[in-house]
């Protein structure tokens, strides 16, 4: 079960929470998880976030990508969520990801990709888009990133007189959050 507290940020500095990381560049800010998220294949994982934007800022779509930590901007082909759902992303993340909060306007971006695979290891990049005056696509993509580990399960249990009779054990594992909100 995960915890997820939010913190919503303000200012143009560069800050430090423990665990959390954020960064604030032209009244745009984000706070993701500092260092390596790491999961096991077949479960899920969390990606605990949150941004701000300037007030002449109206988020209207949320856009999340996965893609090598080498390169600077992750492009429209590493696109693995965005909530206009007419938008094509990576097949492999096809009913994989989804928001952990669907009102946009309360600034969480945090996300849960189910069934991971090893190969969902890699730099999550987000992007903020809404709409200018000119019905424009305008955005903000956040350069802080997220870097997620997925390795395979871990054996924790052996039952050799079950191996011997060719059976075994099976467990179905599933992935269940809650959200933490600390209000002032």
């Amino acid at each position: 079960m995960c915890f997820l507290v939010l913190f919503l940020l303000t200012g143009e500095q560069v800050n430090r929470f423990a665990g959390e990381g954020q960064f604030c560049k032209d009244q745009f800010c984000i706070t993701l998880t500092e260092g390596q998220i790491t999961a096991e294949t077949g479960l899920c994982v969390v990606i605990p976030c949150s941004f701000s934007t300037s007030d002449a800022f109206t988020s209207q779509h949320i856009v999340w990508y996965k893609c090598e930590q080498n390169k600077i901007k992750c492009a429209d082909s590493d696109m693995i969520f965005h909530t206009n759902k007419n938008k094509k992303v990576q097949a492999g993340f096809m009913g994989r990801v989804s928001l952990l909060e669907s009102d946009l306007s309360k600034n969480n971006c945090s996300i849960i990709v189910n069934d991971l695979r090893e190969s969902d290891s890699g730099s999550y990049q987000l992007r903020v888009n809404d709409h200018n005056l000119n019905q424009k696509t305008d955005g903000f993509t956040f350069s802080l990133r997220a870097n997620v580990s997925v390795k395979g399960m871990r054996k924790t249990h052996s039952d050799s007189s079950s191996t011997d009779r060719g059976t075994s054990d099976h467990t179905d594992l599933h992935c269940s959050w809650s959200l933490l909100w600390i209000c002032s």
